[in-house]
Order: structure tokens, then sequence, then C-alpha cells
């Protein structure tokens, strides 16, 4: 409903220009607050994601094993669309069993090992299947006139596979194959630095929405959570007992009650235990306060 109600907006300003309507129609329309990493990430399941290999892989037309190829690189490698899209013949190394991908939001290559189901599955596409062509882009359309394909067209195949398996998603794109890897490394035990790390993520605060299914992390840290609200009110610790520093900033934060500085710390704990390096921030709380804390006093605390 959000774009339906700016679309809605901009139509009705651009109307009352015209002196088609009257001038306050627009600003009557109300559109729903969108807050920043208020949405949990959707993927498939591992379930939905094998059955989509095995529809791929199970036929020889060259439609199929086209798209099991683009699959298995959004699947096991977790690339953008556009990624996938900007793959050419110079980028894959089989002496090195390597794979070169062009990020370019981080401005730069970045290299993969080649794995055995995706170098077969490329292997299988470029006998098989990819027609003689001039270009140097690896996945071309099938039909005549030969061209590279579009990131689009990858976005359309994988929506129409996901609605084939009956996958139950609002946005069934090539992004949520995405989502799908980052969720399997994250139960593998990865740690959320090595996630970003592969997905190709320039800040840490990107890879931080992953943490909302971390089931497992965060039963821990709710758990956590009630084991200290359950604590005498004077045997939690204090905030300014283990904040250095002193003057405004001090006397400022040293009002914050034992049980919510503690759940600011709770809310943390599950990412330490995902393995994330903080820095100078440990939470909200702290990443409003970051010059002031020290990164040492945190990790000495719950060591």
């Amino acid at each position: 409903m959000h774009p339906l109600g700016g679309s809605l907006r901009s139509f009705f300003r651009y109307a009352a220009c015209q002196g088609w309507c009257r001038s306050d129609l627009a600003p009557s329309i109300e559109l729903r607050r969108l807050y920043a990493l208020e949405d949990v990430p959707r993927a498939p399941s591992l379930e939905q994601i094998g059955r989509l290999l095995e529809d791929t892989a199970s036929k020889d037309d060259p439609v199929n094993v086209r798209d099991h190829a683009i699959l298995s690189l959004l699947i096991y490698y977790g690339l953008r669309r556009g990624e996938v899209e900007r793959l050419t013949l110079d980028n894959l190394d089989w002496a090195a069993e390597t794979i070169h991908v062009t990020r370019p939001k981080m401005r730069r290559a970045q290299s993969y090992p080649m794995s055995v189901p995706v170098g077969e599955a490329i292997l299988h596409y470029l006998r098989r299947t990819r027609p003689r062509s001039r270009h140097r882009a690896l996945f071309l359309t099938i039909q005549a006139p030969f061209r590279p394909l579009s990131g689009s067209s990858i976005t359309a195949m994988v929506r129409m596979r996901l609605t084939k398996q009956n996958v139950q998603l609002n946005r069934r794109g090539a992004h949520c194959l995405r989502h799908a890897c980052a969720g399997q490394l994250l139960d593998a035990g990865f740690t959320l630095k090595q996630i970003a790390d592969h997905l190709g993520h320039r800040s840490m605060d990107t890879t931080r929405i992953y943490t909302k299914i971390d089931l497992h992390g965060l039963r821990q840290a709710n758990a956590l959570s009630h084991r200290h609200h359950c604590l005498p009110f004077d045997t939690l610790p204090r905030y300014d007992q283990f904040c250095p520093g002193s003057g405004s900033f001090r006397r400022r934060r040293t009002a914050k009650s034992s049980t919510q500085w503690l759940y600011s710390f709770v809310s943390k704990a599950s990412l330490r235990k995902a393995g994330v390096f903080l820095n100078s921030a440990a939470g909200d709380f702290w990443e409003r306060s970051a010059q002031k804390v020290r990164t040492s006093v945190f990790r000495a605390y719950w060591r």
C-alpha cells in the first residue's frame, strides 16, 4: 500500500499543478511510517530450495540447463541478480577453480572457490546449451537474436519457478534466494562478519538484519534476559561501575536503571555469541554514545 499511496500523492500533486483538482488533495493522503530495518528477511525453506534445484537438474532442455546454473549461483553464493548478469567467460578461472565476481557496491572484484555443484552446472551449460556468440557474457538468451540475459529476466525466471513450487512469499525474486543463502550460513554457525564478507556487504549494519532470523541466538538472549531480570535489584550491576569517563555524560547516563541498562547489553549478547566483532558500539544504546564507551570494558564484562 505504501508504493500505491506514494503514486497517488505524485499524481494529485501533478494534477494540482495542472489545475485539475484542489491543491490539498495530495497532502491529505497519509502514508504509513516506514522504519529502517523493520522488515524481517523472508526466504524459501531448505526443502523448497532443494526442490527448486532438483526440478531444473532433472531436465536436459536448454532453458532448464541455463536456469539451473543461474539458480546454483544465486543459492550457493548469494549473488545479486546484477552480479550474475555481469558475469563473463573471463570471470571463470578453471585452472585455479575460482569465480571472480565484480562487486559494484564494494568497487572491486571478489574471488570465490568454485564449488563442485556450481562448477558442474556451469560446465554443463557451456558445453550443451550456450549458443555461439560474440558476446562474452556468461548467460545468453536461448533464442536468436542472442544477447546477454538481463537482470529483470533473471528475476522473472526465479519468480516463475518459485510460484511453480508453490512458495508463498510476498517477494518471490532473485533477492529472496540471497536471504536463503544468508540464513543457511547463519544456521551453520558462521559469524556475521563472515556472512558479510561472503555476501559482499560494505557495512555490518546491512548484515545485522539477519539476526532477526537467528532463532537460536534469540532464544539464548531471551533466556539470559529473564535470568538477570529475576535477580534482586541490588545485585544488578550499575552502568557507572563499568563505563569509564566522567562529566556530563556520566551524570546523564547513571540515572538509567540497571535493568534497562542490562537489557541494552542482552539485546546485543546474541550478536556477540554469533561472532560479531564489535568495535565501539554494543546495541542501540551504545551506538548513541560510541565515542565514550570502550570495547574492552564490554568484552571483559561478558568474558
